[in-house]
C-alpha cells in the first residue's frame, strides 16, 4: 500500500490513539462508568469508549489491524460508530460519570446510563451504545 491510501487507512487509529494522549487541558476529557467497566474519552474531534468485560463478540479483526481490536467503539466527525484498532486504552482514566449524567465537547455528547454508555455526534446523529451485553453502532 502506498502513501496517501495508507495514511487514510491509518487515520482512525491515529486520531483515537492521539485522543487518549491529549491532556485534559487541551480539550479532551476522560471519565468512566460508576461500575468502572467502561472508560471513555471525549474531545471536539470524537468520542471513544473501551470496555473491560462484555458478553458480545466483536466483528472479525481486519487484516490491516496489527494492534488490539474489538474492545471498544468510537465515533468521529463523519460516519457511524465503529470498532477501532489501537494499542492504548482509556479504561480507568478520569472521574466516574454518575448514571443519568452527560458530558459534552463540541458536537459530541456521552451519557452514562445504568444500561451502558451512549455517545453521539449531535450533528450527524451517528454514534454508539456500549454495555456488557451489547456494542451497538448507529
Amino acid at each position: 500500500m502506498t502513501g496517501r491510501r495508507a495514511s487514510i487507512l491509518a487515520l482512525p487509529v491515529t486520531l483515537f490513539a492521539l485522543l487518549a494522549l491529549v491532556p485534559a487541558a487541551q480539550g479532551a476529557f476522560y471519565f468512566h462508568s460508576p461500575s468502572g467497566n467502561i472508560g471513555c474519552g471525549i474531545s471536539r474531534n470524537g468520542a471513544r469508549c473501551d470496555i473491560a468485560q462484555h458478553s458480545w463478540r466483536a466483528p472479525k479483526k481486519p487484516r490491516s489491524c496489527k494492534l488490539d481490536w474489538g474492545y471498544g467503539l468510537t465515533v468521529s466527525r463523519h460516519g457511524p460508530g465503529t470498532f477501532f484498532c489501537a494499542s492504548d486504552s482509556v479504561l480507568h482514566l478520569g472521574p466516574s460519570l454518575a448514571y443519568g449524567h452527560k458530558v459534552r465537547r463540541g458536537r459530541f455528547k456521552c451519557a452514562s446510563r445504568t444500561d451502558g454508555m451512549r455517545c453521539v455526534n449531535m450533528r450527524t446523529h451517528h454514534g454508539f451504545k456500549l454495555s456488557r451485553e451489547h456494542a451497538r453502532r448507529f
